[in-house]
């Protein structure tokens, strides 16, 4: 189970065949070929090394992120949305 052999790999040329017409499937396969290559140099010359993600420093206090404020008091309550007030 899980395996493609013969049949299944016909098939599945059927169905690209119909999908995509007999005209498209050159450049289907031009663009997978490119595709493929692209991926392999990008592999293969990989020169920067890889440093993980715990040795990374941590931001300090001083160095907090933009926008993230913090503060001692908490949110005002809300009601929930759709909930109307009542009396």
């Amino acid at each position: 189970m899980g395996e493609i052999g013969g049949p299944e790999l016909i098939i599945i040329l059927v169905i690209v065949l119909v999908l995509f017409g007999g005209a498209k499937l050159p450049q289907l396969a031009r663009s997978l070929g490119e595709a493929k290559r692209e991926f392999q140099r990008a592999t293969d010359h990989d020169d920067e090394p890889v440093t993980p993600r715990a040795r990374l420093a941590a931001p300090t206090a001083d160095e907090s992120v933009p926008g993230e404020r913090t503060s001692a008091e908490p949110a005002p309550a809300r009601r929930p949305a759709g909930e109307t007030e009542t009396a």
